[in-house]
């Protein structure tokens, strides 16, 4: 089995995961660091128990991030059982 890269200038992706370097400009600049800006979204949406930005369009998420924004944290109230 042979594997081969594809270019591409599409960003792929859910707007509300995707890091400030990935949706600025249209291009779309994949790397470690974007990476784990997504990881950081999903740790967001399992600690929130809510999607980042949720109900929130393309176009607004888009532009909160490439300003800079992060979704609201306001942490569920959480017990573990002993």
């Amino acid at each position: 089995m042979t594997l081969t890269a594809r270019s591409s200038t599409a960003i792929t992706g859910t707007d509300a995961y995707s890091a400030p370097e990935v949706v600025a400009d249209g291009r779309a600049f994949l790397s470690t660091a974007s990476d784990m800006y997504s990881f950081g979204m999903l740790i967001y949406h399992i600690i929130e128990e809510e999607i980042p930005w949720n109900g929130e369009s393309s176009a607004f998420i888009v532009r909160k991030v490439q300003n800079g924004a992060r979704p609201p944290f306001i942490a569920v109230e959480w017990t573990p059982e002993l």
